[in-house]
């Protein structure tokens, strides 16, 4: 006789048995299964620095997709000057940024709430952040609305979520991560942020 949710399986088949499961009728608080946390730096009108950390990007290859609060400041900023840096934090940053996350101010975002440092970027105006190991200056491609993509109401029913595409300009890596030799990053050598707190961005 089977439990719920195992399989009977033959002696010495190698296969473990599947573990109980339960269907979701909606998608769970902790069902997110990870995605670095980036401090997105973007510039107000004024040339202000603004800091947003979010884990609601994903990159392949050049291009880095992530979904923005369509009528945030940052947004607004991305959409005014088409440029931004991709800052990836490490989990020592996690304080600095619920300091950003925590502010009072909507508008105040920036180096010195978080208590971080800037440093001036290559190809885009936006600076970067130091304490940051990868840094990746970007520009905008495209911006599509959250009609397109219906699912995203069920995540964030209360906020008009834009869908941002942006390609990597230039990059910045610390010597530390990379691979004797071949020049690649050593993930294994180094374990971003992820963090559910930072998806409504």
């Amino acid at each position: 006789m089977t439990t719920p949710g195992t399989a009977s399986l033959p002696p010495g088949s190698g296969v473990h048995a599947t573990p109980e499961m339960v269907e979701a009728t909606h998608w769970p608080a902790g069902a997110y299964f990870g995605a670095p946390v980036v401090i997105l730096s973007t510039l107000d009108p004024d040339g202000t620095a603004r800091l947003l950390p979010t884990s609601a990007a994903c990159s392949h290859w050049h291009t880095v997709v992530l979904s923005l609060n369509a009528g945030g400041p940052a947004m607004a900023n991305l959409r005014r000057q088409g440029q931004c840096v991709l800052n990836v934090a490490g989990p020592e940053l996690g304080a600095h940024l619920e300091r950003l996350r925590g502010s009072a101010d909507p508008h105040e975002g920036g180096f010195a709430v978080a208590g971080l440092t800037p440093l001036a970027s290559t190809v885009v105006l936006p600076p970067r952040v130091a304490e940051c190991l990868l840094q990746l200056e970007a520009e905008l491609t495209a911006v599509h609305p959250s009609t397109a993509v219906p699912s995203l109401a069920l995540v964030s029913p209360t906020i008009d979520v834009a869908i941002v595409e942006l390609i990597i300009r230039h990059v910045h890596v610390a010597l530390d991560l990379l691979t004797p030799g071949a020049g690649d990053i050593d993930w294994a050598a180094w374990n971003p942020l992820r963090s559910p707190r930072f998806l409504a961005a």
